[in-house]
């Protein structure tokens, strides 16, 4: 399993979070949690004409910079739908052919989508865009609201990851709950655990070993004595035992001198 940077994992728990029996739809998830109002971002496609608008703030048309970094954020949304899908830490189930031709995902529209002549009406506050000037989203006063362009050549990496009912997965769910820590992540640190576990113990029998606190001091102290004791008596036995060993060896030395003098 990869790494997952911050806005991934945002993205991750909002849809472990997904109510699995309310049959939510990946483009509403979207809808709710990517193209929103507070980030100005949304996206239009038209199934029949495999048209696709990317829209963001107008202002922001006049940076190239600032394209490319709407651009970049779209696409890391799509290429880590993709990721899950192809893990199975999701499940989309698409349908053949498009529910409806025309899928327009903005917090701020709705249902009641209707058109009026070259006018297509997105909302109940009368937000709308010109089917001859589709790039541009104007409020009910004619102001623009946002500003697209075209990602036709993308049409299906974007129908194959946006579109569908979407489902989280058991283990999304548990790599969410154990703070993006894959299963096998979380085994290994149980095995690491454990064997940190057994040198402690190891350590601490070992000093028991040597230091025992149920005694006290007194009978260390006499303990230590008996041994020194013991040392002392072995070391004058020893020397005992040398000094009889070369007593031996003069006295037979002074009868082979004594032999040796007689004629």
């Amino acid at each position: 399993m990869r790494e997952f940077n911050t806005k991934e994992k945002l993205i991750i728990k909002q849809i472990a979070n997904i109510d699995v029996s309310s049959m939510a739809t990946c483009s509403k998830f979207l809808q709710d949690n990517f193209f929103t109002k507070d980030t100005k971002k949304a996206l239009i496609v038209n199934h029949t004409t495999k048209d696709i608008l990317f829209y963001i703030e107008p202002n922001l048309y006049n940076d190239i910079n600032e394209i490319r970094k709407s651009n970049y954020e779209l696409f890391e949304l799509l290429v880590l739908l993709k990721y899950l899908k192809e893990n199975r830490y999701i499940s989309l189930i698409t349908t053949k052919q498009p529910v409806s031709s025309f899928e327009a995902l903005y917090s701020e529209f709705d249902s009641s989508i209707s058109q009026n002549g070259n006018q297509l009406i997105l909302n109940t506050n009368g937000d709308y865009l010109l089917t001859n000037q589709p790039d541009l989203i104007k409020d009910s006063n004619n102001q623009i609201i946002l500003k697209g362009g075209l990602l036709n050549e993308y049409y299906d990496l974007i129908n194959d990851t946006v579109f569908g009912l979407i489902f989280p997965s058991q283990e999304l769910i548990q790599l969410v709950k154990h703070n993006f820590k894959s299963k096998e992540d979380r085994k290994h640190r149980q095995n690491i655990c454990a064997a940190w576990f057994g040198i402690v113990i190891a350590l601490i029998l070992g000093l028991l070993g040597i230091w025992n606190p149920l005694e006290n001091d007194s009978e260390v102290k006499t303990k230590q004595s008996i041994q020194i004791l013991n040392k002392l008596d072995t070391i004058k036995n020893n020397s005992l035992k040398s000094s009889s060993y070369l007593n031996e060896i003069n006295t037979r030395l002074k009868k082979q001198y004594t032999q040796k003098k007689k004629p």
